[in-house]
């Protein structure tokens, strides 16, 4: 059966929701994509300066790259006292990469015919 416009604009609408400028905009950077790594390695939240090590800028740009990355939903922070624990947002992280995944898929399949 041949797939019709509304069934493709549908699936286009579901590609362009699922393509957050902001989660590409927060991992376009090789300073935040170090810290991504950091934080996918650690098991506890980690503050600032004990990520500071990993890719040789000063705390206050840390800093900075941590904000994008929460911004975006990619770091969840934890007021501790005076201290800011930063971990990955493993969960948002995965469904926003598999929705996108299958929305590609849907797309692909209902525009193209292609099922990989």
């Amino acid at each position: 059966m041949p797939t019709t416009n509304k069934q493709r604009n549908a699936t286009t609408r579901e590609l362009k929701r699922r393509l957050q400028a902001d989660t590409f905009r927060a991992l376009s950077d090789p300073v935040r994509l170090e810290l991504v790594c950091r934080l996918a390695c650690t098991t506890e939240p980690v503050t600032v300066t004990e990520l500071s090590d990993c890719c040789g800028t000063h705390l206050s740009g840390v800093s900075r790259h941590l904000a994008t990355l929460r911004e975006a939903g990619l770091v969840e922070a934890t007021k501790s006292g005076r201290e800011v624990r930063y971990r990955l947002a493993v969960d948002s992280i995965s469904d926003t990469l598999r929705g996108l995944a299958d929305a590609i898929d849907a797309c692909r399949e209902q525009c193209c015919g292609d099922t990989k």
